[in-house]
């Protein structure tokens, strides 16, 4: 393989990990060291698997692929570092000086149906996700965005009191549920309340009911056929959980709540809010915007 195409090999990961910026914003740097180094090696073994495939005299594949075994090996002390870490990060206990709950707000999806970046939507000057932060800033002390668009959320809050920070996907390319675990590994707080840019129904009388309930893992709303993920809580220690179903390729919410039994909010529980059928729409398609914009009393009229 030439130079050029092993450097470039090498340089995929360490672009899709993204570390410089994981560092810079996550609490826990030794994790994200450690599982950078993890793949790293993953990366080696495979590269040299990949070359013991290629070559033909013998004595130079027994190498390479001696080699790759090798490099299994520190895989393997890497991870097991790692996962001791986690354990020892998600049961350490907080103290009381920080507020008991976080917002994550994902907003860095294709918004492929919508034909623009739901990010952007905004009538007249006024941003649908600047809605939403406001709502929130009167909730959480904490927020945190996953936004593939950081530039323009550059500055955007610096008047509010709360701590709102601008996060990347740590798992590139995995939906919701990547953006899920980049909230869940950058928050400070065991609660999470999870909710997307395109989601302008807010219902403060039904948050107020999900902050007073008690759970174990996560708490959502389930109808008869499906969970509903967003707004709803996650226990921040389910990022482990969420990190093993990324890693096996897995990308539906609804798939992981299934696999983790959250508590449930019933039908007889949330059918006392007003307008509740609102809580969980979200803004798919243009049509979708435009009956939104004329609705009254929707902010923006």
């Amino acid at each position: 393989m030439p130079k050029e195409e092993a450097h470039e090999f090498f340089d995929q990961r360490k672009d899709s990990e993204n570390l410089d910026e994981t560092l810079e914003q996550s609490m826990i740097p030794d994790m994200n060291v450690l599982r950078m180094a993890y793949l790293i090696e993953e990366d080696f073994r495979e590269y040299y698997k990949m070359m013991a495939g290629k070559v033909e005299d013998s004595e130079l594949k027994e190498i390479l692929t001696n080699f790759a075994a090798w490099e299994d090996g520190h895989a393997k002390i890497f991870k097991d570092e790692y996962d001791k870490l986690m354990d020892k990060y998600m049961n350490m206990s907080w103290g009381g000086w920080l507020k008991e709950k976080s917002a994550i707000v994902l907003s860095g999806g294709k918004s492929t149906r919508m034909g623009k970046d739901k990010q952007m939507l905004n009538y007249k000057g006024i941003y649908l996700i600047d809605t939403l932060i406001e709502n929130l800033s009167k909730n959480f002390e904490e927020i945190i965005i996953v936004s593939n668009k950081k530039d323009f959320f550059k500055n955007r809050y610096d008047n509010y009191e709360n701590k709102i920070l601008i996060v990347s996907d740590i798992i590139k390319e995995m939906g919701p549920c990547g953006g899920l675990f980049t909230g869940l590994i950058s928050s400070v707080n065991e609660d999470n309340f999870l909710i997307a840019c395109d989601m302008p129904y807010f219902n403060q009388a039904y948050l107020d009911f999900l902050k007073s309930k008690t759970y174990e893992k996560a708490l959502v709303y389930k109808s008869e056929k499906y969970y509903q993920p967003f707004f709803a809580f996650y226990k921040k220690d389910l990022a482990n959980n969420l990190e093993k179903y990324l890693q096996a390729q897995k990308r539906s919410l609804n798939g992981f709540l299934e696999e983790i039994s959250p508590t449930i909010i019933k039908e007889e529980e949330i059918r006392i809010f007003k307008n509740y059928q609102n809580i969980f729409r979200n803004l798919n398609y243009p049509e979708d915007w435009q009956k939104f914009l004329k609705e009254k009393n929707n902010g923006f009229n």
